[in-house]
Order: structure tokens, then C-alpha cells, then sequence
């Protein structure tokens, strides 16, 4: 879409996450409840919800692997407003900077870790218990991995 055309292209608009009540038993009829939402400066390339940790994270972690190439983690209290004290954005990094972050994925065993994929051929795991949480490259000196990650 031309930018001089006076309106805004879906990239320029950047991405939102909203978070609903799906109960469609509730009696509000055919129509979930919308409980809150953040925006984002870019879209959603990939999404994961890891378990609850009831002792920091009751209703656990949110990631969303960005077009831009960023991972984002929000605690979804602050999404939906619940506490004053959540921490809306738990961590950020931009470690796959050649293009979208195509996988986001919480650890089964230990759901503070993270893995993410990008189009760059990159696997990143951030441990969200750690005091500056950075991302560890498990196969730095593999130069034969070229195809994006997409799981």
C-alpha cells in the first residue's frame, strides 16, 4: 500500500496479543470476552504458553517470536491488568536478526526454559530464572545448519 495514500499498511500497524475468556458457556452467548491485550511494534511470527509456576508466574509466561527477528516474554497478569506488581515484559532479546522468529517453545521438563527458531537457522535457549536472562547458542559452530527453523 502506498505510504502517501494516508493510510497506514498492516506492517506499519505493528501486531497486538489479546487474551480472551473462551468459556462460550457463560451465557454472554456465541461470543468470547476479550480480557485484555497489549500491542507490539512488529507481528507475531510464532506464540507459546508455558505452564504456571505458582511461586513468580501463577498463570505462567507468555513468548511471542516476532517478524522483526525480536523474542518478547509478558506475564499475562499485566496483559490483563490483574496485578499492579507483574512485570508486563519479563525479557526481550533480538538475537535472530536476520529475520522472524518462526518457533517459540517452554521447556516440558523445566518450563523456565525457553527455545526459539528463527529463519536465520538459529536455536537460542534463555533460562527466565536467571538474574540477566541471555540467550545460549547450544550449536554455535555449526555452519552447516542454513534452513529456518520452523519447530
Amino acid at each position: 500500500m502506498p505510504q502517501d495514500s494516508g493510510q497506514a499498511s498492516f506492517e506499519a500497524t505493528g501486531g497486538e496479543l489479546e487474551l480472551y475468556d473462551m468459556n462460550l458457556s457463560n451465557g454472554n452467548g456465541s461470543e468470547p470476552t476479550k480480557l485484555g491485550s497489549i500491542k507490539t511494534k512488529t507481528r507475531f511470527a510464532s506464540l507459546a504458553w508455558s505452564p504456571a509456576n505458582p511461586a513468580k508466574y501463577p498463570l505462567g509466561l507468555i513468548a511471542g517470536g516476532m517478524e522483526n527477528g525480536a523474542v518478547h516474554v509478558w506475564d499475562p497478569r499485566a496483559v490483563l491488568g490483574q496485578e499492579s506488581t507483574a512485570v508486563s515484559t519479563v525479557v526481550s532479546f533480538s538475537e535472530h536478526a536476520s529475520g522472524p522468529v518462526k518457533a517459540v517453545q517452554f521447556s516440558p521438563l523445566v518450563p523456565m526454559h525457553l527455545a526459539t527458531g528463527g529463519s536465520d537457522g538459529k536455536v537460542l535457549i534463555v533460562d527466565l530464572d536467571a538474574p540477566n536472562p541471555a540467550p545460549f547458542v547450544p550449536c554455535a559452530n555449526n555452519s552447516q545448519q542454513r534452513s529456518q527453523i520452523t519447530s
